[in-house]
């Protein structure tokens, strides 16, 4: 379920009230039309959110920005790249309108709006319906869209075309409430608060508009802060007479601000998905150029950052003649020790301060991808269909250990195996590659041909993959045709991809019921053996459907219940918390029959690793950090298997992730970064597969309910994975261990971590997983020591 919040009718958000501050103090943005309808200062994005033409005249305080419908007064836009707050902020300017606001030809007068690019939702609409002025907050999720309203504040009659007024909004998401107030001429005339609404006022990436062909008129002295102003200083700017102290501190802030020297910077690594063994040398050529409206330089500077920050080696390059051209120079990269997703940075000034990352890389232990994938093994993965070898190597790197079908091989689909009756096409290569790899593989069987849909004379490739089959016979016959002829290779079948959904499955829950049987009966026919997996992925949000489905008696005609269990990726959450396992065995329950449960899709969200990719993110980027995203991804790969997973399989790795592909989707679950190179969640999928493929989980430890502690039991001893549920301050956790039991701890990364003493042992852990591994210690001897603490 993915929340994004909406701001429709008018204005926009949120309030509150900090001690009394200069306004310089989190000025964010600040456009007063002197010189162009830019920003003369921003903490962020400075570049223009609108085309021009723009048009400038007399306003309330100097130049003003001009709106009007002739095509030649475009309204003003600002990028909210950094330039806004979620948490709390305020939004001030002063307007002039054209029109009478008696006037109701128009109802609906748009002042201020932000919508997203690229079609994304935006927030902020401050709107002037029937001489009211009204703002409301929206958002998505399962359900569908919720809009929630604030109270209408009436316009004053004194309101005339001509007439200058000053409006300004403040917002506040802090403490578990949202609140939203309303200014107009410095009095408050609206307020709003919400309990328990997530403090997310704005798209990812958006731009903020002022003035609209419905709100023609002049637009002034606009700004922005990432705190909320008190009452007495919107009425000091509703006045005027704060005016020249804020374009003052626009004036000293742009000055101090670091100036972006870079046109570009770029690497290409000699592996091509940027992912080394640990005593590799990372060989690479780094391509740079300035702007060129800045000074030619003489030296430059780079070094690499791992995933916490921590920087190597400072190397400065000399440039045997100024320049701003493109320049390009190898890269060798020695191994220091550290294991991880690293960025390299590079910087033009001597202090370093205006820095640029060129890309990134990683450092896997070489022994992830020389193990076997056993079949037992908990660890899977979907590896894009397109390049198959590029992603065949990096799973194998990152330990992958099964594939699932679905995107990965289609060709085991029905309208690509049969695509006219009795044409039958194999996809050997792409089979005998997965296998050559030595991976475990879990084919899929769904998608109905055209033909077979009852349109036999439409030629577009699955026009209709999602409905039901007109014969079942057809559907067992193909059935049996891709499980005979691959069945030397493929032992696992799952029957169709989330059947729940419309856009895969337009027939009934039943009907799915009688295909799932129909399918089991045909598979074992030509190999008694095969697995088959039914569900293909439900959903145990609509229990209905569940029921409807489980009560045809296809229960029988599965050995596996697959389920697609993706934790919410927006709201803070306990990954221990979800129910839907639950849900699930008391479902199977009901219908007489326990089979074993496999997750075959599961994801979590993150932002870029390079932070030219992450700027004007606002407050979804805290959320959705790379290093907050593989600590949810271990804890997913923990949880899953201490609730009874069998298999996991991760969605999904796909190499499409061009620098301009990543900002267009800046929140993802690509398992591949920008510049195509492995994602730090991939390093963190390999630490988890390192420390627990072969493990056996036994048990939860019982501990209070600030620690997440799992007990795993492994060849020669036991593995824990430790974390703390919030981020308060506590002492170590102390561990008295058995006598001659050794231990060792590693983190995300799959670095050592120091452990102090020795008896007992002291850990001090955070919310990010730690992996404890204790040699010739049983996993209940380390549970009673977790539990004994």
């Amino acid at each position: 379920m993915v929340r994004v919040f909406l701001f429709i009718p008018l204005v926009l958000l949120l309030c509150g009230g900090p001690a009394e501050a200069a306004l310089r103090d989190g000025l964010y943005l600040y456009a007063g039309f002197e010189h162009g309808a830019a920003p003369d200062y921003a903490i962020g994005a400075e570049e223009p959110g609108v085309p021009g033409p723009h048009r400038l005249g007399p306003g309330r305080h100097g130049q003003c920005l001009v709106v009007d419908n002739s095509g030649q007064a475009q309204p003003a836009g600002f990028l909210t790249q950094t330039n806004l707050d979620n948490d709390q902020g305020t939004l001030s300017f002063f307007f002039c309108p054209d029109w009478d606001w008696t006037d109701q030809t128009i109802p609906l007068r748009f002042l201020s709006t932000m919508p997203g690019i690229d079609g994304g939702n935006g927030w902020l609409i401050l709107r002037n319906q029937h001489n009211h002025l009204a703002f409301c907050t929206g958002y998505l999720d399962a359900t569908g869209w919720h809009w929630e309203w604030s109270p209408t504040a009436p316009v004053p009659a004194h309101w005339k075309p001509g007439e200058w007024h000053h409006l300004a909004v403040t917002w506040d998401g802090r403490g578990g409430s949202f609140t939203r107030v309303l200014y107009l001429d410095g009095q408050e005339c609206g307020r709003v608060t919400q309990q328990g609404v997530t403090a997310a006022v704005k798209s990812d990436r958006a731009v903020l508009t002022f003035g609209s062909e419905s709100a023609p008129g002049r637009y002034d002295e606009v700004a922005l802060w990432g705190r909320v102003l008190t009452a007495a200083e919107i009425a000091r700017l509703a006045s005027g007479e704060a005016v020249d102290e804020v374009r003052q501190a626009a004036r000293e802030l742009q000055a101090r601000k670091p100036v972006d020297r870079f046109a570009a910077a770029t690497v290409a690594f000699d592996e091509a998905d940027g992912a080394y063994g640990e005593k590799a040398t990372v060989r690479a050529r780094l391509s740079w150029s300035l702007k060129p409206e800045v000074a030619p330089v003489s030296a430059w500077w780079w070094w690499v950052e791992d995933l916490y920050g921590r920087p190597g080696k400072v190397t400065r390059v000399a440039c045997p003649a100024p320049t701003r051209a493109v320049n390009e120079v190898p890269l060798a990269i020695h191994p220091d020790g550290r294991l991880g997703a690293f960025r390299i940075v590079v910087a033009v000034d001597a202090r370093r301060q205006v820095r640029r990352d060129a890309g990134s890389f990683a450092r896997l232990p070489e022994r992830i991808g020389q193990q076997p994938c056993r079949e037992d093994s908990f660890f899977g993965a979907h590896l894009w269909w397109e390049q198959p070898e590029f992603h065949c190597r990096l799973g194998r790197k990152i330990g992958v250990r099964w594939v699932r079908f679905h995107d990965t091989c289609n060709g085991t689909w029905w309208a690509h195996a049969e695509p006219q009756p009795g044409q039958w096409v194999w996809f050997d290569e792409y089979v005998d590659r997965y296998a050559r790899h030595g991976f475990q593989m879990l084919g899929t069987l769904s998608f109905t041909p055209n033909w077979a849909a009852g349109h036999p004379e439409n030629t577009t490739l699955f026009a209709f993959r999602h409905l039901p089959p007109t014969n079942l016979e057809a559907f067992a016959n193909y059935v049996r045709r891709v499980v005979g002829h691959y069945k030397d290779r493929i032992h696992y079948w799952e029957v169709w991809n989330e059947p729940q959904h419309g856009g895969f499955w337009a027939g009934t829950a039943e009907e799915y019921g009688e295909l799932l049987k129909v399918a089991y009966r045909a598979a074992k026919e030509v190999d008694p053996t095969c697995t088959i997996v039914g569900g293909g992925g439900l959903n145990f949000a609509d229990l209905a459907w569940v029921d409807r489905m489980l009560s045809t008696g296809c229960l029988s005609s599965m050995d596996r219940l697959s389920i697609h269990y993706y934790y919410d990726e927006v709201r803070p959450r306990r990954p221990e918390d979800q129910t839907i396992l639950q849900r699930a065995r008391e479902m199977m329950a009901k219908h007489g029959r326990q089979v074993p449960i496999w997750n075959t899709e599961h994801a979590v969200y993150s932002a870029s690793l390079l932070r030219e990719l992450q700027r004007g993110l606002g407050q979804e980027l805290q959320r959705h950090l790379p290093r907050a995203a593989c600590a949810d991804l271990i804890k997913a790969l923990v949880v899953n298997q201490a609730q009874g997973i069998e298999r996991f399989f991760y969605y999904a790795m796909r190499r499409n992730e061009s620098w301009a592909a990543r900002a267009a989707n800046p929140f993802n679950q690509n398992l591949i970064d920008a510049g195509n190179t492995v994602h730090p969640l991939g390093v963190a999928y390999a630490t988890a597969v390192d420390h627990l493929d072969g493990a056996r989980f036994v048990a939860q430890a019982a501990t209070d309910d600030s620690l997440g502690a799992y007990v795993f039991s492994r060849p020669g001893g036991a593995v824990a994975v430790l974390w703390r549920r919030d981020d308060r301050a506590r002492p170590p956790l102390r561990l008295r261990l058995p006598a001659g039991a050794s231990a060792r701890g590693f983190d995300m990364m799959n670095n050592a971590r120091a452990l102090a003493g020795k008896a007992p042992v002291a850990l001090r852990l955070g919310t990010e997983p730690l992996f404890l591994e204790v040699d010739r210690c049983p996993a209940a001897a380390l549970q009673r020591a977790l539990e004994a603490r």
